[in-house]
């Protein structure tokens, strides 16, 4: 019998730039290693079915450039697909892990996740010590490449694949 999916949860502000990234980006991991993980991205202050970068659409270009200078060309084509999604009650009990950029985002979805899921911070994925929260680039006072490409670095820096296979117990 197949292993039951594990249910992972990343989340932002908005769900339009970190969680999208870090979905994709998980995404890509868990289908090069064939595991039995589910993701999902969400948003703690969302406008529901928004679509994706319409909160800044003058930092579409910058974006994209950014992806392709980290080569992560792949995530393009899901740009126009994605619409920003709140996270829910549900969305909250079915997770096994929900990951978020912010300790303020942290904190805030702990009082609504039931004690049998795990609220963390993405920092805390690659050190459980560690309280840092991910840069957003769409959070600068001027949108530019490098402040997209500093953000991806830093979703890549803090996404351990083996230390997130330990989390959810998907190691002997």
């Amino acid at each position: 019998m197949p292993a039951k999916r594990k249910q992972v949860y990343v989340g932002c502000r908005a769900n339009v730039n970190r969680s999208f990234l870090l979905e994709h980006l998980l995404l890509e991991h868990i289908s090069r290693a064939s595991l039995p993980i589910e993701v999902r991205s969400g948003g703690v202050k969302v406008v529901e079915g928004l679509p994706n970068m319409s909160y800044y659409p003058a930092g579409v270009i910058e974006f994209i450039q950014a992806l392709q200078r980290t080569g992560l060309d792949f995530i393009i084509p899901h740009i126009r697909q994605h619409q920003a999604h709140a996270f829910t009650i549900p969305d909250l009990h079915s997770a096994d892990l929900v990951i978020t950029m912010t300790k303020k985002q942290r904190d805030h979805l702990k009082q609504y996740a039931p004690p049998t899921s795990s609220v963390i911070m993405l920092s805390q994925l690659r050190d459980p010590s560690r309280e840092e929260d991910v840069f957003d680039a769409m959070q600068e006072p001027r949108i530019s490449v490098e402040a997209f490409v500093w953000q991806i670095a830093q979703l890549q820096y803090y996404l351990d694949i083996e230390a997130l296979k330990t989390l959810l117990r998907l190691v002997p």
